[in-house]
């Protein structure tokens, strides 16, 4: 794909994200398919030419979207809700274009940097004292401030590690160690 073609489909795409959400209260929220329901209507084999475009957008509405459940829909209320947005999808874009992957600050600086920012916009909101910001008011370096976890799994062993490491640190000074 060229970049013509990127941008001519891209906005095909673009459509179909609007019409989706557009017409999302009007579809139910769970499948009415089986279990192995896809398999039966996709080849057995993977594919060794590539699909026209407009097939690969004609066999997401038919094959794919009839087993997907609609976690935004109004009307689905099981579970927890991703909460998308038309500004996260654009953002997404963005992040696909960047295609970094943000484990220090070295690997993408303005991500980083970003998120830090961001966390401490998030800790101000929430009312957190000035302790658990990263940055103090006069531009200053503190010791507080958090970063954004990309699973609720992962969020749990850092908060297990961070546990840990404070009963670690509680003992040893109990200690005199």
């Amino acid at each position: 794909m060229n970049a013509a073609q990127f941008r001519k489909h891209g906005k095909e795409v673009i459509d179909a994200i609007a019409d989706y959400y557009e017409n999302l209260d009007n579809i139910s929220p769970v499948p009415k398919v089986k279990p192995g329901y896809l398999s039966g209507i996709v080849p057995n084999e993977a594919p060794e030419d590539p699909e026209l475009f407009e097939d690969l957008m004609a066999d997401i509405e038919t094959k794919i979207m009839p087993g997907m459940t609609h976690w935004q829909s109004g009307n689905f209320f099981a579970w927890f809700s991703a909460s998308s947005s038309f500004p996260a999808i654009l953002g997404d874009m963005y992040s696909s274009m960047f295609n970094i992957i943000g484990f220090s600050w070295i690997s993408s600086p303005a991500a980083t940097e970003l998120e830090t920012v961001a966390m401490d916009w998030l800790g101000k909101l929430l009312g957190l004292d000035k302790r658990f910001l990263a940055v103090n008011e006069d531009g200053t370096e503190n010791k507080g401030g958090g970063s954004i976890q990309t699973t609720a799994s992962g969020a749990l062993v850092t908060i297990i590690a961070a546990a840990r490491d404070r009963m670690l640190n509680f003992l040893t000074e109990q200690r005199d160690v």
